[in-house]
């Protein structure tokens, strides 16, 4: 049987690279390849990984295929012949935590936006085709890169926030689909200049912030969008043109505190016949998901 293991952070200076097992037997569990790992990287991969009782620390975070077991109940789970298990040790400095959609689990590194009800009213409504040349503005965690390579699209992402490409890279490479984003840190379209693309996805900051009142983190610009919630979304409407092959489209959030009619307006007025998808009624808000199709 043969197991690819992916290991994170501090466990992966000790590998150097992914490990492949091709010799397990038939019905090895999480703890065998623990155990084995244990007898390859020695005494130091054991104090990162095992507790006191020989069993893995409760901090520790196991995937497999994607999909996210305890630590201490989940080592016995039985592993299949080509699964991927990743193993990701305790975040330095902040809480690393886990986001669920549709029985998958994708890590959220501290400095990460974490997926709320607009990436998730995207992630609802993503209707990539297989082939197709996908690009994701601000992927974050890298949720909707990953669900649009594993319906066979071919993905491009781009963050302006080095640590959300490293999370998103991870979160790639645990669900077994790293060889097909292409990652690339830059702000918008800044990193694909004179690139076309069947579709483009995109969850942007739209949550009106005063100048004074600005923090500017790579963090809060996940949110932060000038005084009118327009300064991020404005520079995208003006871009995306140059951006689209022929009879290709765009799927975005937009919010009710960002004038969503200017945003019609505006794509209209640049020759795009423009839908909304969907809508949620939040608290204070209420989002939109935008689809612009391109007749060019």
């Amino acid at each position: 049987m043969r197991i690819e293991v992916r290991l994170f952070a501090g466990l992966r200076e000790l590998a150097k690279q992914k490990a492949v097992m091709e010799d397990l037997p038939s019905g090895s569990t999480v703890a065998d390849v623990i155990s084995r790992l244990s007898n390859r990287f020695g005494q130091e991969f054991q104090k990162q990984v095992m507790g006191e009782r020989g069993q893995p620390s409760e901090l520790l975070r196991i995937l497999v295929n994607g999909r996210n077991i305890a630590s201490l109940e989940g080592v016995e789970t039985r592993l299949k012949d080509g699964d991927v298990l990743a193993m990701f040790p305790p975040v330095a400095g902040g809480e690393m935590k886990i986001a669920s959609y549709n029985g998958e689990d994708f890590r959220i590194e501290p400095d990460v936006y974490e997926p709320a009800e607009d990436t998730f009213l995207l992630a609802e409504n993503l209707d990539v085709r297989r082939g197709e040349r996908t690009l994701e503005l601000g992927t974050g965690c890298g949720i909707l890169a990953i669900l649009a390579a594993k319906a066979g699209a071919r993905v491009t992402a781009t963050d302006i926030n080095p640590a959300a490409l490293e999370c998103a890279r991870a979160n790639a490479a645990a669900h077994g689909v790293a060889d097909r984003i292409v990652f690339h840190l830059g702000d918008l379209f800044e990193p694909v200049a004179g690139k076309r693309f069947n579709l483009v996805i995109f969850n942007p900051p739209y949550l009106p912030i005063p100048d004074q009142d600005s923090i500017g983190t790579p963090l809060d610009l996940a949110w932060e969008a000038g005084p009118d919630g327009r300064a991020v979304i404005n520079r995208f409407l003006n871009e995306l043109p140059e951006h689209l092959a022929p009879s290709s489209r765009a799927l975005f959030v937009q919010s009710s505190l960002a004038d969503v009619e200017k945003t019609i307006r505006a794509l209209e007025a640049k020759g795009m016949r423009v839908e909304i998808v969907a809508r949620r009624k939040l608290s204070f808000e209420e989002l939109f998901l935008l689809r612009a199709s391109a007749s060019f």
